[in-house]
């Protein structure tokens, strides 16, 4: 009887795991990629104890974790990220080279995702309307309904408008972002010409103004914040010059006249999750045999570290809340949709570093580039050498723009100008490194050089990249709110991001060699079998295609 009894219990957990492998579908009904602005690959276990099992936990827990990934370019700017998450490729390539770059031409600067051609939609502003006209390279969601004629949906959503349009790529059918004056979803004439009826309901419901009547205080006694450096610490800058809990938010609001104040609270992040939710519900994303693809980016984190800093109880709290979103997310996808039809992956647009000043005060080599000043005596440098002539243009987010044409009319070779330039420039304290662009043709496939190559773009780069020595800042400029945390490095604290997969066929384990970001569209790409974007150089994970 006994030995029955065991062939039956083993009979029907037999039937059971074939049955669960006949539910679940070749393809995933959705794709939901997350990205969490500024989260330190650390982050994970610095508040391990503290997350819920629904959250982060489940995720690592269930999910294929990919511990060593870090992005492999110089200048590490969060559009560029987003660009580079979504097409599968360099900012060399993708075009994103920065939030902002230079163009000589018009001697201005170009925002990443600013369009003539294009209104907002949404909202009374005269701002300039947006598209993603300046993504070079088409994404890995481009080439998913191309290969479906456009049967699969599309739908990004971000705080910030670069984080939802370049995760989108050029076919999305809708793209949105906060508007800090109304509070409101917004999109652009790109997408369509009128917001849709479900969007207009879901502002309607005015929750900011719901969210900005808390008051922001610690989700658990502050005695439980251990993983944090104290709340009253001197080198944060905080709201307005408040830097202690609690917050009160609606005084916050009232003081600036604008809902900006939102994107720098935990509640920015529910704020997004809950409309991601409800896009996900009217869209009906994940029900028919088209996979469609919710892009989801979570930037309150990032916004509340650059004022806070990335030991602050501030960012510590943000993420315990975030923990309860993601949680809410998950089961929510799970409820409508079912696992086994949906394909999460998790990971950061970069990491964050420390304030200079702490690294000071631990001793640890650390300060303030000045950038201001070191460029006046190169300019002087220069000036000696070649002549009293402007030959240097500008410089911008970690690059000098030369000259060109004064130097072609001048008869001085380009490359040499450059080669002076940075063996120069290289000599200052507090730099670790200065790389000619001219110098990256003959690079090898690691290193800096090959980080440089990599952040290059031959239309919109400049003709120097800097880079600073770890631990080091661009010191802030007069009356400019500076990031605490945010800087443009190729070291690790800025590149070693969290990359975690789940749901759908995803297996459960750690993942430990090497993977890039790119390789995020490539495998996608695999899992969906698709055409890989046209500039794609990632390569797929095979530990979680296999």
């Amino acid at each position: 009887m006994k030995k029955t009894l065991i062939v039956v219990i083993l009979l029907s957990l037999t039937l059971s795991v074939f049955s669960q492998e006949e539910q679940t579908p070749d393809k995933p009904k959705i794709v939901v990629g997350i990205v969490i602005d500024q989260m330190r690959y650390d982050y994970i276990y610095r508040y391990w104890d503290k997350f819920s099992e629904n959250g982060f936990k489940k995720l690592v827990n269930e999910g294929a974790f990919c511990k060593n990934t870090n992005y492999n370019y110089l200048l590490n700017h969060s559009s560029s990220a987003y660009a580079t998450i979504a097409t599968g490729t360099t900012p060399s390539n993708h075009g994103i080279i920065a939030d902002y770059w230079y163009l000589r031409l018009k001697n201005a600067s170009q925002y990443c995702v600013d369009s003539d051609r294009e209104k907002l939609v949404g909202t009374n502003s005269e701002a300039v309307g947006k598209s993603p006209e300046h993504l070079v390279s088409p994404t890995w969601s481009d080439e998913l309904k191309i290969s479906n004629f456009k049967m699969s949906k599309v739908i990004t959503i971000s705080m910030k408008d670069y984080g939802a349009i370049l995760s989108g790529g050029l076919l999305a059918n809708e793209s949105y972002w906060f508007d800090e004056e109304t509070g409101n979803w917004i999109t652009s004439s790109y997408y369509r010409e009128m917001q849709k009826k479900w969007v207009k309901d879901f502002n309607d419901k005015k929750f900011p103004d719901v969210y900005l009547r808390r008051k922001w205080d610690t989700f658990l006694p502050m005695s439980d914040y251990r993983a944090s450096i104290h709340d009253n610490y001197s080198y944060e800058k905080g709201f307005s010059g408040q830097q202690t809990f609690p917050y009160e938010l609606s005084l916050l609001k009232q003081n600036r006249g604008d809902y900006s104040i939102l994107k720098q609270t935990p509640f920015g992040n529910t704020y997004v999750k809950d409309f991601a939710l409800f896009a996900l519900i009217k869209e009906n994303l994940g029900k028919d045999q088209y996979t469609d693809f919710l892009s989801i980016s979570f930037s309150s984190c990032g916004y509340i570290s650059d004022i806070f800093g990335i030991r602050s109880v501030e960012v510590e709290d943000a993420y315990l809340r975030l923990d309860k979103d993601i949680a809410h997310l998950i089961t929510s996808l799970e409820d409508i949709l079912g696992k086994e039809n949906v394909l999460i992956y998790l990971t950061a647009d970069r990491g964050a570093s420390d304030i200079p000043e702490m690294l000071e005060g631990m001793k640890m080599k650390s300060n303030y580039f000045d950038i201001a000043s070191s460029m006046v005596v190169l300019s002087s440098y220069l000036r000696i050498l070649y002549g009293n002539e402007d030959w240097i243009e500008t410089y911008y987010d970690g690059q000098i723009y030369l000259n060109r044409e004064l130097i072609e009319d001048s008869k001085y070779s380009l490359n040499d100008f450059q080669n002076t330039v940075a063996n120069f420039f290289v000599q200052f304290t507090g730099l670790s490194n200065v790389v000619a662009v001219s110098s990256l043709q003959t690079t090898g496939e690691d290193g800096i050089m090959a980080k440089a190559k990599n952040s290059y773009n031959q239309k919109r780069s400049g003709d120097i990249f800097i880079n600073l020595s770890p631990g080091w800042a661009i010191k802030p400029e007069k009356n400019r709110q500076q990031s605490l945390s945010a800087r443009s490095s190729a070291y690790s604290e800025n590149t070693h991001v969290p990359l975690i997969w789940y749901g759908w066929k995803i297996p459960q384990k750690n993942i430990y060699r090497k993977i890039n970001p790119t390789d995020i569209a490539t495998t996608i790409s695999f899992f969906l079998n698709i055409n890989q974007a046209s500039m794609n150089t990632g390569e797929p994970i095979v530990e979680i295609l296999e």
